[in-house]
């Protein structure tokens, strides 16, 4: 059983001040000075492996992942299988040996993050950009459970940020910090919200987010230069359709929909709003407000500016299955459930899916909802280049195809 370094109650830390606002919201700061040297967590993941492969594409920085395992070995093999995802391993395995990738064994829940004193302090001295992506996205994740890692280890990445000599760090956070909000009537959310007084009940994930941008926000306070990103329902690349994910979890809604959809041919009409992110979008989007443009004291959103509801996402699916040869049945919101309730009693799968619908129930059938904004962000994205596709036929296409692909795999 791991050790947990405790916060220390005197510091304020787990009573973060909620009212902390996002410094110059209107105006972000830049970091003066180039970027050379990135300190990344999360690069096992779905964004921070296709960070890492940006990174790499297109930049020439230097990139030290923390990832923890049992062994070197198996934190570099971890982080090579991720990058697999969108390439030939051998092609990563060559990018590992020629230097600029650095991968170490660390533990962001324990005290110097795992790291023996004289690599801590090495990391200090040579780390000019903390990108903290790192993060368990349990939906059905207890608030207990996911506190080590989402905000124990958020405080501790940003007590090494702070004695780094820029002492800029980006925190990858989420729409979904905005909690019950998200499923009620209202005006768009903005990016200089914060603090709107939402509630979190069986949103134990979201709650922790919310928590980690307020120690992001009392941390500025200390000279920190943090830079907030806010990302959508991250899916796969818009070209290819890949990515990464655990197909025995079943935790991601879009690929638990899909997935249903692929064996029973069915999918459900429910009104929210649904922010379909492909995932080269995000990690283009956020390498280039951190490294090229090196803002900071603000936060963005990096969501798809086209947010269709549910609904219109059935519908067009329904013309994506006709063109592969089949037919499916838009359910109401209670007889998809209804359906899971029966099919999940002999599909494993389905029943772990019905259990992550259920545990959201009040939310998904609720007739309400609210779009989360992100046209402050786009103005910033301007001059990228970097544009994100629309949900559309086109885009499902490539996800549906390529999560039957997995299935036959599987």
């Amino acid at each position: 059983m791991r050790k947990h370094f405790a916060l220390d109650l005197d510091e304020g830390w787990l009573e973060p001040d909620s009212t902390d606002k996002p410094v110059s919201y209107l105006s972000p700061k830049q970091l003066s000075t180039p970027i050379n040297h990135i300190l990344l967590t999360g690069s096992t993941g779905k964004i921070g492996g296709y960070l890492l492969k940006d990174l790499i594409e297109t930049t020439d920085t230097k990139i030290t992942c923390l990832v923890r395992g049992a062994t070197d070995e198996q934190t570099q093999e971890k982080v090579l299988h991720n990058l697999a995802v969108y390439g030939n391993i051998d092609k990563w395995r060559e990018k590992l040996a020629e230097g600029r990738i650095r991968v170490i064994n660390a533990d962001l829940e324990k005290i110097n993050l795992g790291l023996s004193d004289e690599v801590y302090k090495q990391l200090i001295d040579g780390i000019d950009c903390v990108i903290h992506a790192a993060a368990v996205t349990s939906l059905r994740g207890s608030y207990e459970k996911l506190y080590p890692i989402n905000v124990l280890a958020t405080q501790l990445v940003i007590d090494f940020a702070l004695q780094t000599k820029s002492k800029y760090m980006t925190y990858i956070s989420s729409y979904s910090i905005f909690g019950e909000k998200i499923f009620i009537d209202r005006e768009p959310i903005t990016e200089d919200e914060f603090d709107i007084g939402q509630k979190f009940h069986k949103l134990g994930y979201q709650k922790t987010k919310f928590e980690a941008e307020a120690l992001i926000n009392k941390a500025k306070k200390k000279g920190l230069k943090g830079l907030i990103l806010r990302l959508g329902n991250i899916m796969g690349d818009s070209e290819t359709g890949a990515f990464k994910i655990d197909k025995s979890l079943m935790t991601d809604f879009f690929y638990g929909f899909t997935v249903i959809l692929i064996k029973e041919r069915v999918f459900p009409l429910f009104m929210q709003y649904f922010n379909v992110c492909p995932v080269d979008y995000c990690a283009k989007s956020v390498n280039y407000l951190i490294v090229t443009k090196r803002y900071y004291d603000t936060n963005f959103h990096i969501l798809n500016p086209h947010q269709p509801r549910m609904i219109e996402v059935g519908y067009e699916l329904k013309k994506v299955a006709a063109e592969l040869g089949f037919s499916i049945d838009l359910l109401s919101p209670n007889d998809y459930i209804k359906f899971l309730d029966k099919n999940g009693r002999v599909d494993r799968m389905e029943r772990l899916f019905l259990a992550q619908i259920e545990s959201y129930a009040q939310y998904l059938l609720s007739r309400g909802g609210c779009q989360v904004g992100c046209q402050y962000t786009q103005f910033f994205l301007t001059d990228s280049g970097i544009t994100c596709e629309k949900v559309s036929e086109k885009l499902l296409m490539k996800y549906i195809l390529k999560v039957r692909e997995m299935l036959q795999m599987s």
